[in-house]
């Protein structure tokens, strides 16, 4: 399972490289579904137990939560949508995300 996980990663960088952000999107979303995985690329780590199905954290800087949503439903949008992108559904997730920034 770690050589399967290292050559996605590996794969992803390549993508990056090439400048194919679509496809580094994709590999990144088939990590954390298939493996909990998520890559940080600022760090260049890659970490486990993730299971808000999407890779992305609240800034520990950030203001208090005003919306509507709750942080259950933010964190659902959210994976919702990298679902539709990973899908190729940009319609749906550019709506999504105006759900989101409401």
């Amino acid at each position: 399972e770690i050589e399967e996980i290292d050559d996605l990663i590996a794969q992803r960088l390549k993508a990056k490289l090439r400048k194919k952000f679509n496809v580094a999107d994709s590999i990144a979303f088939e990590l954390l579904e298939s493996y909990e995985i998520n890559v940080d690329d600022k760090t260049n780590t890659w970490s486990t137990g993730f299971t808000k199905g999407h890779f992305y954290t609240k800034a520990a800087h950030s203001d208090p939560n005003t919306s509507n949503l709750s942080e259950q439903k933010i964190d659902d949008l959210i994976s919702r949508r990298m679902r539709a992108r990973n899908d190729r559904k940009f319609d749906l997730a550019d709506r999504i995300q105006c759900e989101l920034l409401e």
